[in-house]
């Protein structure tokens, strides 16, 4: 038979388990490597690439901003490759009731979290859609925070759990992450 514990004993359990100094290593590493990509000129990098400037830019807003606690990294580096994923794919649908209802119905939590993963790109990249089809950005973001919540709780997986825990913080780091590109 199962223990019950509070939400609180089991963040802190999944806290434990991370090695905060091997985060913010790697995240040193991301910013201490930064290569020939960065000039004047136009970028052109491969997806790998682009995946490991995202989070090495997230990384470097972190630190600087002294967002020093675990979930934060995990988050940088779960939104590196969404940004990667969408920069060379466009999504089946960018209605996040869609992917809800739809995970809902076929028993599916992955796609409760494409349909969070829409909700954050909304708050964070394409801020101008937030505001389409009655919706504005505090819907999406409190709907994006739940949809993650949700996967966290069909699945059990940490990033749903620290990316609806700090869902608006990383919007924000997002959006800081994209103006520092420009």
């Amino acid at each position: 038979m199962a223990d019950i514990i509070t939400f609180d004993e089991a963040r802190q359990r999944v806290t434990e388990k991370m090695n905060l100094s091997e985060l913010i290593a790697r995240a040193v590493d991301l910013i201490g490597d930064r290569a020939e990509e960065e000039s004047d000129d136009l970028l052109v990098a491969d997806e790998q690439r682009l995946e490991i400037i995202f989070e090495r830019t997230i990384s470097g807003i972190l630190l600087r901003r002294k967002l020093l606690d675990p979930g934060f990294f995990i988050c940088s580096r779960y939104i590196a490759v969404l940004l990667k994923r969408v920069s060379s794919s466009v999504p089946e649908s960018w209605y996040a009731v869609d992917y809800f209802t739809k995970g809902i119905r076929e028993e599916r939590p992955e796609l409760i979290r494409q349909g969070a993963d829409i909700c954050f790109l909304f708050c964070s990249v394409f801020l101008e859609r937030s505001s389409h089809r009655n919706m504005n950005f505090g819907s999406y973001s409190k709907m994006g925070a739940g949809l993650y919540y949700n996967f966290y709780l069909s699945t059990g997986r940490d990033i749903g759990c620290f990316m609806a825990r700090k869902f608006d913080i990383m919007t924000e780091v997002t959006r800081q992450c994209f103006m520092s590109l420009k």
